[in-house]
């Protein structure tokens, strides 16, 4: 008797780990699309403040609850599989993990390395740094040029691979943040 790939159960994530995952595409997307909105707004268009503002708290938000998440994540569910599969999945994970560690670091270092606060949703967090623009001009080329392609493309190739397990090898994969 052989065991196809559809037969497969695979247990689902817990609620809370649910709960993170999608808190945080929101909040990704949030990020995402308040920076379009301050890129296109334009210099003296009062958009432009106020979506950089909602851009910084999202992103230090998403710092928040992947700090969170690191400290009482509950433990996945056990998935064996290939060698490369689970060599592939484990490298995702933490990639996206450290990536949404870094990108909001890196954010908070480029404000502050121009002696600037964040604002969180209303409340100043004041600049750790000061004025340091050899800082600002490496947090510039890291945040705003290299992590955000290097995000997208993680988040493409997360998606495809969730939609990849679920159309093509009809899986349950997909099912377990759902």
């Amino acid at each position: 008797m052989s065991t196809t790939t559809a037969s497969i159960r695979i247990p689902r994530y817990s609620f809370t780990a649910r709960t993170y995952h999608w808190i945080t595409v929101l909040l990704m997307a949030g990020m995402f699309l308040t920076y379009w909105v301050h890129e296109l707004a334009g210099r003296d268009n009062p958009l432009n403040a106020a979506a950089m503002n909602l851009h910084t708290s999202f992103g230090l938000l998403i710092l928040g609850l992947t700090v969170l998440r690191l400290l009482i994540r509950p433990r996945p569910p056990q998935v064996t599989g290939p060698f490369i599969g689970e060599l592939l999945r484990k490298s995702m994970h933490y990639l996206l993990l450290t990536a949404t560690l870094l990108l909001p670091i890196t954010g908070y270092l480029r404000r502050a390395s121009r002696g600037r606060a964040s604002d969180f949703f209303g409340y100043q967090i004041p600049s750790l740094t000061g004025d340091w623009p050899a800082i600002n001009e490496a947090m510039k080329l890291l945040h705003g040029d290299i992590m955000q392609y290097a995000l997208l493309a993680l988040i493409g190739l997360h998606a495809a691979a969730a939609l990849g397990h679920h159309y093509l090898l009809k899986d349950d994969t997909l099912r377990r943040m759902l």
